[in-house]
Protein backbone atom coordinates (compact mmCIF):
# COMPACT_ATOMS: atom_id res chain seq x y z
CA UNK A 1 0.00 0.00 0.00
CA UNK A 2 2.86 2.15 1.05
CA UNK A 3 4.79 1.82 -2.59
CA UNK A 4 1.01 2.32 -4.80
CA UNK A 5 0.89 5.55 -2.54
CA UNK A 6 4.48 6.96 -3.42
CA UNK A 7 3.53 6.25 -6.61
CA UNK A 8 0.12 8.04 -6.84
CA UNK A 9 1.61 11.33 -5.24
CA UNK A 10 4.52 10.89 -7.54
CA UNK A 11 2.36 10.97 -10.89
CA UNK A 12 0.15 13.63 -9.34
CA UNK A 13 3.22 15.86 -8.26
CA UNK A 14 4.21 16.07 -12.46
CA UNK A 15 0.87 17.23 -13.01
CA UNK A 16 0.74 21.41 -12.13
CA UNK A 17 -1.84 21.65 -10.32
CA UNK A 18 -4.14 24.27 -12.88
CA UNK A 19 -3.83 21.04 -15.24
CA UNK A 20 -5.24 18.58 -12.99
CA UNK A 21 -9.16 18.60 -13.66
CA UNK A 22 -11.84 18.73 -10.77
CA UNK A 23 -12.40 15.60 -11.09
CA UNK A 24 -9.03 14.74 -10.60
CA UNK A 25 -8.41 16.89 -7.74
CA UNK A 26 -11.75 15.56 -6.11
CA UNK A 27 -10.50 12.06 -6.66
CA UNK A 28 -7.33 12.97 -4.42
CA UNK A 29 -8.93 14.09 -1.38
CA UNK A 30 -12.28 12.25 -1.38
CA UNK A 31 -11.65 9.04 -3.47
CA UNK A 32 -14.76 7.13 -4.90
CA UNK A 33 -17.32 10.19 -3.60
CA UNK A 34 -19.63 11.54 -5.34
CA UNK A 35 -21.07 15.43 -5.61
CA UNK A 36 -24.27 14.02 -4.08
CA UNK A 37 -21.97 12.08 -1.55
CA UNK A 38 -20.72 15.15 -0.25
CA UNK A 39 -23.35 16.56 0.25
CA UNK A 40 -24.92 14.49 2.71
CA UNK A 41 -22.49 16.27 5.32
CA UNK A 42 -21.86 19.95 5.25
CA UNK A 43 -18.54 20.36 6.77
CA UNK A 44 -17.67 17.43 3.56
CA UNK A 45 -19.43 19.76 0.90
CA UNK A 46 -17.13 22.25 2.79
CA UNK A 47 -14.15 20.69 2.70
CA UNK A 48 -14.35 19.90 -1.10
CA UNK A 49 -15.22 23.51 -2.50
CA UNK A 50 -12.57 24.68 -0.28
CA UNK A 51 -9.86 22.70 -1.60
CA UNK A 52 -10.78 22.96 -5.04
CA UNK A 53 -11.21 27.14 -4.50
CA UNK A 54 -7.88 27.06 -2.96
CA UNK A 55 -5.95 24.60 -5.70
CA UNK A 56 -7.70 26.85 -8.39
CA UNK A 57 -7.31 30.59 -6.89
CA UNK A 58 -10.64 30.75 -8.29
CA UNK A 59 -11.78 32.09 -4.91
CA UNK A 60 -10.91 35.56 -6.00
CA UNK A 61 -13.74 35.62 -8.68
CA UNK A 62 -16.29 37.08 -5.83
CA UNK A 63 -14.44 40.25 -5.87
CA UNK A 64 -13.31 40.42 -9.52
CA UNK A 65 -15.77 38.04 -11.80
CA UNK A 66 -14.37 37.73 -15.20
CA UNK A 67 -15.20 39.03 -18.12
CA UNK A 68 -19.30 40.91 -17.97
CA UNK A 69 -19.82 38.91 -14.75
CA UNK A 70 -21.28 40.34 -11.52
CA UNK A 71 -21.47 38.75 -7.90
CA UNK A 72 -23.99 37.62 -6.52
CA UNK A 73 -24.73 35.76 -9.55
CA UNK A 74 -28.07 36.59 -10.30
CA UNK A 75 -29.12 33.22 -11.56
CA UNK A 76 -28.96 32.15 -7.68
CA UNK A 77 -31.74 34.29 -6.90
CA UNK A 78 -35.03 35.12 -6.66
CA UNK A 79 -36.27 38.50 -7.82
CA UNK A 80 -35.16 40.55 -5.45
CA UNK A 81 -34.00 38.14 -3.21
CA UNK A 82 -30.44 39.44 -1.32
CA UNK A 83 -27.34 36.72 -1.67
CA UNK A 84 -27.11 36.79 2.53
CA UNK A 85 -31.16 35.60 2.70
CA UNK A 86 -30.67 32.93 -0.50
CA UNK A 87 -27.65 31.56 1.99
CA UNK A 88 -29.11 31.67 5.47
CA UNK A 89 -32.59 29.98 4.43
CA UNK A 90 -30.60 27.34 2.50
CA UNK A 91 -28.11 26.96 4.68
CA UNK A 92 -30.53 26.43 7.38
CA UNK A 93 -32.75 24.01 5.52
CA UNK A 94 -29.10 21.86 5.35
CA UNK A 95 -28.65 21.97 8.65
CA UNK A 96 -32.16 20.24 9.43
CA UNK A 97 -31.98 18.25 6.92
CA UNK A 98 -28.54 16.99 8.28
CA UNK A 99 -29.21 16.70 11.75
CA UNK A 100 -32.26 14.37 10.87
CA UNK A 101 -30.81 12.22 7.65
CA UNK A 102 -27.32 10.69 6.76
CA UNK A 103 -27.97 9.23 4.03
CA UNK A 104 -29.30 11.23 1.36
CA UNK A 105 -28.23 14.69 0.36
CA UNK A 106 -30.85 18.18 0.35
CA UNK A 107 -32.87 17.59 -2.84
CA UNK A 108 -32.59 21.58 -3.08
CA UNK A 109 -28.64 21.06 -3.39
CA UNK A 110 -29.60 19.06 -6.71
CA UNK A 111 -28.78 21.49 -9.00
CA UNK A 112 -25.70 22.72 -7.54
CA UNK A 113 -24.13 19.20 -7.26
CA UNK A 114 -25.24 18.50 -10.15
CA UNK A 115 -23.43 21.35 -12.45
CA UNK A 116 -20.31 20.33 -10.32
CA UNK A 117 -20.21 16.55 -11.43
CA UNK A 118 -20.63 17.27 -14.82
CA UNK A 119 -17.57 19.71 -14.79
CA UNK A 120 -15.45 16.73 -13.31
CA UNK A 121 -13.57 16.98 -16.60
CA UNK A 122 -12.66 20.79 -16.67
CA UNK A 123 -9.14 21.73 -15.36
CA UNK A 124 -8.65 23.70 -12.10
CA UNK A 125 -6.84 26.57 -14.15
CA UNK A 126 -10.28 27.16 -16.14
CA UNK A 127 -12.53 27.94 -13.44
CA UNK A 128 -12.14 31.47 -13.08
CA UNK A 129 -12.79 31.80 -17.78
CA UNK A 130 -16.00 33.61 -18.22
CA UNK A 131 -17.27 30.51 -19.47
CA UNK A 132 -17.10 28.54 -16.78
CA UNK A 133 -19.00 31.06 -14.73
CA UNK A 134 -21.96 29.05 -14.25
CA UNK A 135 -19.41 25.98 -12.33
CA UNK A 136 -17.49 28.16 -10.53
CA UNK A 137 -20.63 30.15 -9.55
CA UNK A 138 -22.02 26.24 -8.30
CA UNK A 139 -18.76 25.96 -6.27
CA UNK A 140 -18.80 29.22 -4.70
CA UNK A 141 -22.83 28.61 -3.73
CA UNK A 142 -22.02 25.43 -2.03
CA UNK A 143 -18.95 26.39 -0.11
CA UNK A 144 -20.91 29.73 1.56
CA UNK A 145 -24.34 27.12 1.79
CA UNK A 146 -22.20 24.39 3.68
CA UNK A 147 -20.48 27.22 5.59
CA UNK A 148 -24.00 28.42 6.84
CA UNK A 149 -25.52 25.18 7.66
CA UNK A 150 -22.31 24.81 9.94
CA UNK A 151 -23.05 27.27 12.01
CA UNK A 152 -20.98 26.81 15.38
CA UNK A 153 -20.16 23.17 14.65
CA UNK A 154 -17.97 22.04 16.99
CA UNK A 155 -18.51 24.77 18.90
CA UNK A 156 -21.85 23.66 20.73
CA UNK A 157 -24.17 21.22 21.13
CA UNK A 158 -27.73 22.70 20.50
CA UNK A 159 -28.49 20.73 17.56
CA UNK A 160 -28.02 17.22 16.11
CA UNK A 161 -25.68 18.47 13.34
CA UNK A 162 -23.93 20.57 15.96
CA UNK A 163 -23.80 17.30 18.70
CA UNK A 164 -22.71 15.54 16.12
CA UNK A 165 -20.14 17.79 14.66
CA UNK A 166 -18.52 17.93 18.36
CA UNK A 167 -18.36 14.55 18.01
CA UNK A 168 -16.55 14.14 14.79
CA UNK A 169 -13.89 16.72 15.80
CA UNK A 170 -13.23 15.37 19.02
CA UNK A 171 -12.96 11.99 17.59
CA UNK A 172 -11.07 12.24 14.14
CA UNK A 173 -9.61 16.24 15.02
CA UNK A 174 -11.44 17.45 11.49
CA UNK A 175 -15.72 18.36 11.26
CA UNK A 176 -15.36 16.61 7.78
CA UNK A 177 -15.64 12.55 7.18
CA UNK A 178 -12.66 13.24 4.92
CA UNK A 179 -9.13 12.23 5.43
CA UNK A 180 -7.70 14.77 7.91
CA UNK A 181 -3.92 13.96 6.46
CA UNK A 182 -5.78 15.57 2.70
CA UNK A 183 -7.76 18.10 4.01
CA UNK A 184 -9.04 19.17 7.80
CA UNK A 185 -11.76 21.18 8.79
CA UNK A 186 -12.10 23.09 11.55
CA UNK A 187 -14.48 25.61 13.48
CA UNK A 188 -14.02 29.13 13.05
CA UNK A 189 -15.14 32.35 14.33
CA UNK A 190 -14.21 35.48 12.05
CA UNK A 191 -13.21 36.48 9.42
CA UNK A 192 -10.23 38.36 8.32
CA UNK A 193 -11.01 41.58 7.20
CA UNK A 194 -8.09 42.84 4.62
CA UNK A 195 -7.21 41.64 1.63
CA UNK A 196 -9.32 38.69 -0.25
CA UNK A 197 -8.21 34.97 0.56
CA UNK A 198 -10.28 31.76 0.88
CA UNK A 199 -11.05 31.98 4.78
CA UNK A 200 -12.43 35.84 3.80
CA UNK A 201 -15.64 33.18 2.17
CA UNK A 202 -16.11 31.73 5.25
CA UNK A 203 -17.72 32.46 9.12
CA UNK A 204 -18.19 29.18 10.39
CA UNK A 205 -15.66 26.74 9.13
CA UNK A 206 -12.00 26.93 8.09
CA UNK A 207 -9.64 24.80 5.42
CA UNK A 208 -6.70 22.89 7.12
CA UNK A 209 -4.15 21.69 5.16
CA UNK A 210 -0.73 22.10 7.31
CA UNK A 211 1.44 19.33 9.07
CA UNK A 212 0.01 19.87 12.21
CA UNK A 213 -2.01 17.50 13.74
CA UNK A 214 -5.08 18.53 15.86
CA UNK A 215 -6.82 17.23 19.16
CA UNK A 216 -10.12 19.23 20.08
CA UNK A 217 -10.64 19.36 24.14
CA UNK A 218 -13.26 20.57 25.29
CA UNK A 219 -13.72 22.11 28.99
CA UNK A 220 -16.66 20.34 30.99
CA UNK A 221 -19.14 23.31 32.41
CA UNK A 222 -20.47 22.45 35.94
CA UNK A 223 -22.12 25.90 36.73
CA UNK A 224 -26.04 25.22 36.86
CA UNK A 225 -26.92 28.63 35.37
CA UNK A 226 -26.83 27.85 31.72
CA UNK A 227 -26.36 31.68 30.71
CA UNK A 228 -23.81 32.73 32.92
CA UNK A 229 -21.68 29.60 32.42
CA UNK A 230 -21.87 29.92 28.30
CA UNK A 231 -20.90 33.56 28.69
CA UNK A 232 -17.59 33.18 31.09
CA UNK A 233 -14.61 31.78 30.58
CA UNK A 234 -12.45 31.43 33.89
CA UNK A 235 -8.64 31.27 32.71
CA UNK A 236 -5.44 31.09 35.08
CA UNK A 237 -2.47 32.82 33.98
CA UNK A 238 0.71 31.18 35.31
CA UNK A 239 3.79 33.37 35.32
CA UNK A 240 6.30 30.60 35.21
CA UNK A 241 9.36 31.12 35.45
CA UNK A 242 8.71 33.91 38.02
CA UNK A 243 12.64 35.57 37.54
CA UNK A 244 13.96 35.22 33.98
CA UNK A 245 18.07 34.99 33.62
CA UNK A 246 20.31 35.88 31.10
CA UNK A 247 21.68 32.53 31.45
CA UNK A 248 18.23 30.77 30.81
CA UNK A 249 18.94 31.66 26.87
CA UNK A 250 21.68 29.98 24.80
CA UNK A 251 23.13 30.31 21.41
CA UNK A 252 22.95 26.94 19.24
CA UNK A 253 23.95 26.65 15.81
CA UNK A 254 20.71 26.99 13.41
CA UNK A 255 19.79 24.73 10.22
CA UNK A 256 19.79 27.73 7.81
CA UNK A 257 22.92 28.03 6.34
CA UNK A 258 22.79 30.97 4.41
CA UNK A 259 21.14 32.63 6.91
CA UNK A 260 22.30 36.56 8.04
CA UNK A 261 23.63 35.71 11.62
CA UNK A 262 23.98 39.89 12.19
CA UNK A 263 20.20 40.27 12.66
CA UNK A 264 19.03 36.50 13.57
CA UNK A 265 20.21 33.74 15.74
CA UNK A 266 18.72 30.72 17.07
CA UNK A 267 19.11 29.73 20.65
CA UNK A 268 17.59 27.26 23.37
CA UNK A 269 15.74 28.23 26.69
CA UNK A 270 17.01 26.22 29.58
CA UNK A 271 15.65 28.34 32.47
CA UNK A 272 17.19 28.02 36.15
CA UNK A 273 14.01 28.23 37.89
CA UNK A 274 12.69 24.79 36.12
CA UNK A 275 8.13 24.32 36.43
CA UNK A 276 6.87 22.02 39.03
CA UNK A 277 3.60 20.28 37.72
CA UNK A 278 2.59 19.53 41.32
CA UNK A 279 2.88 23.09 42.28
CA UNK A 280 0.71 24.07 39.09
CA UNK A 281 -2.00 21.19 40.48
CA UNK A 282 -2.26 22.51 43.48
CA UNK A 283 -2.68 26.37 41.84
CA UNK A 284 -5.67 25.35 40.06
CA UNK A 285 -6.97 23.73 43.44
CA UNK A 286 -6.65 27.15 45.48
CA UNK A 287 -7.74 29.05 42.29
CA UNK A 288 -10.70 26.71 42.30
CA UNK A 289 -11.87 27.49 45.95
CA UNK A 290 -12.29 31.31 44.84
CA UNK A 291 -13.42 31.35 41.37
CA UNK A 292 -15.17 28.05 40.84
CA UNK A 293 -14.26 25.82 37.97
CA UNK A 294 -10.97 26.49 35.78
CA UNK A 295 -11.28 26.07 32.05
CA UNK A 296 -7.83 26.98 30.89
CA UNK A 297 -4.24 27.68 32.59
CA UNK A 298 -2.73 29.54 30.47
CA UNK A 299 1.29 29.94 30.61
CA UNK A 300 4.42 31.34 28.71
CA UNK A 301 5.94 29.51 25.37
CA UNK A 302 8.67 27.20 26.26
CA UNK A 303 7.88 26.86 29.64
CA UNK A 304 6.84 23.69 30.27
CA UNK A 305 8.88 20.46 28.48
CA UNK A 306 7.49 17.78 27.35
CA UNK A 307 8.09 15.62 30.47
CA UNK A 308 6.40 18.05 32.76
CA UNK A 309 3.57 19.03 29.85
CA UNK A 310 2.61 15.16 30.30
CA UNK A 311 2.24 15.75 34.07
CA UNK A 312 -0.30 18.52 33.78
CA UNK A 313 -3.35 16.95 32.35
CA UNK A 314 -6.97 17.14 33.07
CA UNK A 315 -8.38 15.55 36.41
CA UNK A 316 -10.96 15.71 38.80
CA UNK A 317 -12.83 19.61 39.05
CA UNK A 318 -10.48 20.73 41.20
CA UNK A 319 -7.33 20.06 40.07
CA UNK A 320 -8.45 20.05 36.76
CA UNK A 321 -5.71 22.24 34.36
Amino acid sequence: MAASALSFDAEEAAIPAAARTLGEELERIAPGWSWGDLCRWPPDAFAATAALLAESGAYRCVVCPPGAHCWPPAHLLESGERWETVVRRSGAEWAAWAGKNTTDPLPSLAPLYTILEAARGMPLGELDDERAWVTLTALLALHAIADEASTAAGLVTDTVLQHRAAALLAHTGSLSHLDPECVRILPKLRAPEPGITLRSLSHHLALDRSEVDTRWCVAERRSTDADTARARLTLLLVPYPATVHASDFRPVAGPLLDMGESGYAFYDFVPEEAVDPGEIVELVERAHAHVGPIDGVVLPEAALDETAADKVGYGPPAART
